[in-house]
């Protein structure tokens, strides 16, 4: 943590100061940038469309990523994956 952000976190100083934590997250797939999308009208109402897409390609470019910058900093890595009841999320538990 920046000394000079210190004052913007809401947990207590003691709590926050020293802490070294980066957050890596994919951006590229999922909803985001996934098809089909837009706004369409139905029967008279709008309706909004985001298809989330995966690929294991899409994981293993990420934990690359994560992992190259772990060879950097300390040496360690947590991996954390939202898995649900959607199928896009099966893939984060397969061993790359």
């Amino acid at each position: 943590m920046f000394e000079d952000l210190i004052d913007a976190s809401p947990l207590k100083p003691e709590v926050i100061r020293g802490t070294d934590l980066l957050i890596v997250r994919e951006l590229l797939g999922d909803a985001y940038f996934g098809k089909p999308r837009g706004v369409k009208v139905e029967d008279g109402r709008r309706i909004g469309i985001n298809t989330m897409v995966y690929n294991e390609t899409e994981i293993r470019r990420i934990a690359r990523v994560a992992f190259g910058i772990a060879r950097t900093r300390r040496r360690k890595l947590l991996s954390v994956d939202k898995a649900n009841v959607l199928e896009t999320t099966e893939l984060g538990g397969g061993t790359w």
